[in-house]
């Protein structure tokens, strides 16, 4: 959760030493809008998302700040627990 509570914050390191393109999907929420932000979580620029997620670089040795707005993915409900 965002400290403004207005969506979650996902932070990437990157520790190898290597710039690294990452996805970031989830198969239980899907993200309505992302931002690259700022270490104060401020948003600095809007993300696309593509139909296999967020696609982003993390420059070497860097961190990344992702603010995203989500909603559950139909069928998987809060709480559930499937088998």
């Amino acid at each position: 959760m965002a400290e403004d509570g207005d969506g979650s914050i996902l932070r990437l390191e990157e520790t190898a030493g290597r710039p690294e393109s990452v996805v970031i999907h989830s198969d239980y929420l899907r993200a309505q809008h992302a931002w690259l932000c700022n270490i104060l979580e401020q948003k600095q620029k809007e993300l696309q998302i593509g139909t296999d997620g967020i696609d982003l670089t993390i420059p070497a040795y860097g961190v990344v700040t992702v603010r995203m707005e989500t909603q559950p993915v139909a069928g998987h409900q809060e709480g559930h627990r499937g088998n």
